[in-house]
């Protein structure tokens, strides 16, 4: 497999399957450009509703591609009008499939052409499952449910860029790689302190 294979994922607006755990949200956020287009979207307080399950959050990393991805921006537009809907979640395609667990922590990156950074954060609410490869290639793909609590328009709004990333975590390659990947504990510690200094700065947390 190339670098280059990845951001397979589905989008689904419809009512939970049953083998999906529920989540609360206590809260909900918005915001919007002069002519009412989301920038950004956000839940506070996502939870799997069993907290046993759970145990120490891991952080994954997935990979969204639109040049090479059937999944392209405006789908990601047409999410973001359906974050707040009863029943939002995604599945994407993950690499260490065999390292998940119900209530990791994930985040989304958009790699490739034009802005890249994050775009997306979330809860893992749901095991790895095999399914057909996204790509066509008849590969041995899992994917996995996630939940997301945030979502950032890539072109209309601030983000966390990948050049923020490599100054500030130098060991990882974050514009190349499988989608899907687990952090280390030292990467993730770092990773998540970014994350909440963006969310704060955009008066979210």
């Amino acid at each position: 497999m190339t670098n280059t294979e990845y951001c397979g994922g589905r989008m689904y607006r419809e009512s939970l399957f049953p083998n999906l755990l529920m989540a609360c949200v206590m809260s909900e956020c918005r915001d919007v450009d002069v002519v009412g287009r989301p920038i950004l979207v956000a839940k506070h307080d996502v939870m799997v509703a069993d907290d046993s399950l759970t145990g120490h959050r891991q952080t994954f990393v997935m990979r969204w591609n639109p040049d090479i991805s059937s999944y392209k921006v405006a789908d990601f537009e047409h999410a973001m009008e359906d974050f707040h809907n009863d029943g939002f979640y995604y599945d994407w395609n993950v690499f260490d499939y065999e390292k998940v667990h119900v209530g990791d922590r994930f985040f989304m990156l958009k790699v490739g052409n034009g802005n890249t950074g994050i775009v997306m954060s979330g809860v893992i609410a749901g095991l790895p499952y095999k399914d057909e490869d996204w790509s066509g290639k008849g590969r041995d793909v899992r994917y996995v449910r996630m939940m997301p609590d945030c979502m950032v328009h890539p072109d209309r709004s601030k983000m966390v860029t990948t050049l923020v990333l490599d100054d500030a975590i130098p060991g990882v390659n974050w514009n190349d790689g499988h989608s899907g990947v687990l952090l280390s504990e030292e990467h993730a510690v770092k990773f998540n302190e970014i994350w909440r200094n963006f969310m704060m700065s955009q008066n979210i947390c």
